[in-house]
């Protein structure tokens, strides 16, 4: 795929779609999310910013990586219900999609979340929320083609790395607002890489 035909991706995906991102208790099966976000691209408006309380145990690796403690999302996050129906009404307000930097981990945290909320409305909001568009909406997929020449070679994987968010936004020259691996400040640096390839920006 050209550079051109990824700007235009990136240029739908901006014009069509809602940039989330979520904290997690883990990477697992059987994790789920303790923070969830949403940006609007075009305006970078903030739609959705919360703590959620977690229905999983957390692991000692996810805390370390957010720094938020399972004790935190207990006190101060919104039951995972409203929370689902909020994106889900959003997404259906605006006919809109949503896209991430790691879309794939991130709609499966949130379908894990609403089977285990036991809620047949989060279920529903879920499905709804985390459909998939014509085409990619995943940003990662995204940024390692239209960056593709600062891929690095894994030789005993015999394949690419793949281009972290964080170098990403190194290679791009764009600075982060906020804390790193919390939901908002990865969902506006997604936006903002999104933005800078819609663009046509060069490092």
């Amino acid at each position: 795929m050209n550079k051109q035909k990824t700007i235009e991706i990136a240029q739908w995906i901006r014009d069509n779609c809602i940039v989330i991102d979520t904290g997690t208790t883990g990477l697992g099966e059987s994790d789920t999310i303790i923070q969830l976000a949403a940006v609007c691209p075009k305006t970078r408006k903030e739609l959705l910013d919360t703590l959620v309380q977690p229905q999983s145990p957390m692991s000692a690796a996810a805390e370390k990586t957010h720094s938020i403690s399972l004790q935190l999302a207990f006190n101060r996050g919104q039951f995972a219900i409203p929370v689902m129906l909020e994106l889900a009404n959003e997404l259906k307000r605006t006919s809109r999609y949503i896209a991430a930097f790691n879309r794939q981990f991130d709609a499966r945290m949130i379908q894990q979340t609403a089977f285990r909320s036991a809620g047949p409305q989060a279920i529903d909001a879920a499905i709804y929320a985390t459909r998939e568009a014509d085409g990619t909406t995943c940003i990662m997929e995204l940024a390692n083609r239209y960056l593709h020449e600062h891929l690095e070679w894994d030789a005993e994987q015999s394949k690419f790395k793949r281009l972290s968010l964080e170098k990403c936004l190194q290679i791009s020259g764009l600075q982060r607002e906020g804390q790193a691996h919390r939901a908002l400040s990865d969902t506006l640096a997604a936006t903002d890489l999104l933005n800078y390839i819609a663009e046509g920006k060069q490092p």
